[in-house]
């Protein structure tokens, strides 16, 4: 009889374990959506403590969910990566810049970014990926109004507080007269924050229209959709519209089948009346005209006088494999210094870490190098470097070959989730930005979660 009892106070209490972590996880995905809306608007005199609430989560969860870490019997990416902080951390620390507070920062990727994908996916079930799905849909809704709204007020306006471009004055000017300048980016501090969660939005609203019906309404799904493109050219942002094209361009390899051929023709005939009639409207025309420009621009301007198209492929080729190739075989800082074979310490070129050192007077977080090829390089050194590179591209390639097989099992949310999984591990999002990987982890998270039990179409 105590032996029975004491079974069920043990099962009861690893449920409200469980419940604890699943509720954080929620906390978690609430302050990396939200905590902009309290940073910009309604407490920015708080603003740094805010931005670090999520990491405290992350952290939460991991020491809550380390249990799942200590049972693997193999030697996996997770433990590889905490192995890996602490002889990096350990390094900084003797041959790098010697800040202990900058080297924690630095190394938090690697004990509680990783191991914490690997967490969220043991803990999260089906109904946790409907449920964040939706949150992320309705949200997407909010923010694709506000970025209309922010585009069509001047640049002077409250609601466009801390302006696109940060640090210049930019209130004076027209929408038109910034060619790309002024990138609305809704209830997200800069653009690169909202092209990463509209990419995370696209993939919840096609899979609840098009494969989990019913879930959400029809109705709703097509008003997200429309806001969704109309929000998308007005904020004035290439990569958003890469994210987006990109998307809708693998979504349709892996699940076109004959019987949607007929929906997906309508949406597109739909959406080209509406797209004609919103183009002839005051907004679209602003909105059209700021996006060509800003492509005609980037051309001319950063790629040497190439054509808009030559330009736009040379972008795309510079950022995803010559910046990242140059800085494995020959790296150096933005100043062209040459690399130490340590580097110079984790942390060193993040916003906070940059700020802390008091690096070019505290005015910039990027201090050595901006995208992350070149980032962790600078900041691991040689070997380390390579090794970290090595590991953080392994963690979202080797799921490349199983996509064919999930979409012969019909497992469409894992291959909905993986593009925005695969765009916040790869060296092109910094996660020397507290928001960006944050979201990395949670995205891998998600994609884990997803891949649990192969008996169940998702």
């Amino acid at each position: 009889m105590i032996e029975i009892s004491n079974n069920s106070f043990r099962e009861k209490t690893l449920k409200r374990h469980h419940k604890r972590i699943i509720y954080l996880i929620y906390l978690y995905y609430f302050f990396i959506i939200y905590d902009a809306i309290f940073r910009k608007w309604l407490i920015p005199s708080l603003s740094a403590p805010i931005m670090m609430i999520k990491q405290i989560i992350a952290i939460l969860i991991f020491f809550f969910g380390i249990k799942y870490l200590i049972r693997q019997e193999s030697i996996s990416w997770e433990k590889l990566s905490i192995v890996v902080g602490l002889i990096v951390f350990l390094i900084s620390l003797i041959w790098g810049h010697g800040n202990i507070l900058v080297a924690f920062w630095g190394c938090l990727p690697y004990w509680f970014g990783i191991p914490v994908c690997f967490i969220i996916g043991k803990v999260l079930q089906q109904k946790d990926l409907i449920n964040i799905g939706k949150i992320t849909v309705y949200t997407s809704i909010i923010n694709s109004l506000l970025i209309i709204i922010q585009f069509y007020l001047p640049t002077g306006h409250w609601l466009n507080y801390k302006g696109w471009v940060i640090g210049e004055n930019i209130s004076s000017l027209t929408t038109v007269d910034l060619a790309g300048m002024f990138r609305p980016c809704g209830i997200f501090i800069t653009s690169s924050h909202n092209s990463l969660f509209m990419l995370f939005a696209l993939s919840f609203i096609l899979y609840f229209f098009f494969i989990k019906k019913s879930i959400i309404s029809s109705k709703v799904l097509i008003i997200s959709l429309i806001l969704f493109v109309i929000s998308c050219v007005c904020t004035t942002s290439r990569t958003n519209i890469f994210y987006s094209l990109g998307f809708l361009f693998f979504f349709f390899i892996f699940y076109a089948k004959r019987n949607t051929f007929r929906k997906v023709f309508s949406m597109v005939f739909l959406f080209i009346i509406l797209f004609y009639l919103f183009s002839i409207t005051s907004i679209g025309e602003k909105s059209l005209n700021n996006i060509g420009r800003r492509f005609e621009n980037a051309s001319e301007v950063q790629y040497q006088n190439k054509s808009t198209f030559m330009g736009t492929i040379y972008d795309i080729y510079t950022r995803t494999i010559a910046y990242n190739m140059n800085a494995l075989i020959n790296p150096q800082t933005i100043d062209g210094n040459s690399i130490p074979f340590w580097g110079y310490g984790q942390g060193m070129s993040t916003q906070v870490g940059g700020r802390l050192l008091n690096v070019k007077m505290g005015k910039s977080g990027f201090t050595l190098a901006e995208w992350d090829g070149l980032r962790i390089m600078c900041e691991s050194g040689y070997f380390f470097g390579w090794l970290i590179i090595f590991m953080r591209l392994s963690y979202i390639f080797r799921f490349i070959p199983d996509l064919f097989s999930l979409k012969r099992k019909n497992r469409f949310l894992s291959i909905i989730i993986y593009p925005t999984f695969f765009l916040s591990f790869f060296l092109l999002n910094t996660w020397g930005n507290s928001f960006l990987g944050n979201f990395a982890f949670f995205a891998g998270g998600l994609f884990l979660a997803s891949l649990k039990d192969s008996s169940v179409q998702y």
